[in-house]
């Protein structure tokens, strides 16, 4: 049934004011009021026009008392005006979502299973996905690195780092030692081979391919082969990597996960890139990452340089 305006007017405007005071006559108000609201079915659930929904006494009050603190002291009266009267509903509490049919009558609020929000818990919370388990219907989202692959031309940088890692990760990365900002004589001597090389693509242990790989080769599981183009060889002891260069043929680097977990070495596919390191020993076509290697992204000012190493090195300077 719908309630006129000039019935619950004067009992509407009682029951308000009553909430500003705790005055022993605004009390008494109160509490004349209140059991004619409730004998007239007013304050147990009552939809209002604005769609808001009343359930207990309690709620009522407080529901009042908050719209009048937002509003300076004044509610607009009409939304408690043609009220229907309807008997008290459940909690409407999703059978999936909430882990009960209870809720909490003053609020409405269900309770709801892990990862799932809402007032009738109706939908996944923040960093959570549906699945489609009746048990857990919200698990957290994994978290994924994404490593994306493009044509030679227009390839990005090779490994994405995950800023969001875990603390333990970070703090065993340390310092890295590959792209010393240093290079002398010394460092060129020590080392096998010393050669300018482009990096073409990437292989993975799980056969993923990245820029340009025309066949697939043997990755250890815990490493990634990156794809060398050699364009200037500097120093070999290995008649291979000469030969590689003048055929034009790929070489292979290998490097360990975890050091790219921390970019060490930081290498990018479609860059140039100064190496230098000891003989591999499992293949000649295939360089890995060690104690010496060293890995600097290749600047054209540096071909001066190695050029007089070489010469320095040819003239019995190194020792």
């Amino acid at each position: 049934m719908t309630s006129d305006w000039d019935e619950i007017e004067p009992l509407a405007s009682d029951f308000q004011n009553a909430q500003l005071t705790t005055s022993f006559q605004r009390l008494s108000e109160l509490r004349r009021s209140s059991p004619l609201l409730i004998e007239k079915g007013l304050l147990e659930v009552i939809y209002t026009t604005d769609g808001k929904k009343y359930l207990t006494q309690i709620h009522l009050k407080k529901k009042v008392r908050d719209e009048m603190f937002v509003r300076g002291g004044r509610i607009n009266l009409i939304d408690l005006a043609n009220v229907d009267h309807c008997e008290q509903d459940s909690c409407d509490c999703h059978p999936i979502g909430s882990s009960g049919k209870n809720c909490n009558h003053t609020s409405g609020q269900c309770t709801c299973k892990e990862g799932v929000t809402g007032l009738t818990c109706n939908r996944c919370a923040r960093g959570y996905q549906q699945s489609r388990s009746h048990i857990a219907p919200c698990i957290k989202i994994p978290r994924v690195t994404m490593v994306n692959h493009q044509a030679q031309n227009t390839a990005p940088d090779s490994y994405q780092y995950d800023p969001d890692a875990s603390e333990s990760t970070k703090e065993n990365c340390g310092k890295c030692r590959f792209d010393t900002k240093r290079l002398n004589l010394n460092k060129f001597c020590k080392r096998d081979y010393a050669i300018m090389a482009k990096v073409t693509g990437r292989t993975t242990s799980s056969g993923g391919v990245g820029g340009g790989m025309k066949q697939q080769q043997y990755v250890p599981r815990d490493e990634v082969r990156f794809n060398l183009q050699v364009q200037t060889v500097f120093k070999s002891t290995s008649p291979s990597l000469v030969a590689a260069s003048q055929r034009k043929s790929p070489v292979g680097l290998l490097v360990p996960n975890k050091n790219l977990d921390c970019r060490c070495p930081s290498i990018k596919i479609n860059k140039s890139y100064l190496i230098l390191g000891m003989d591999a020993k499992q293949s000649p076509d295939t360089l890995s990452l060690g104690p010496k290697t060293i890995i600097i992204e290749w600047k054209d000012d540096w071909n001066r340089r190695l050029r007089r190493f070489q010469q320095q090195s040819g003239s019995g300077s190194c020792y």
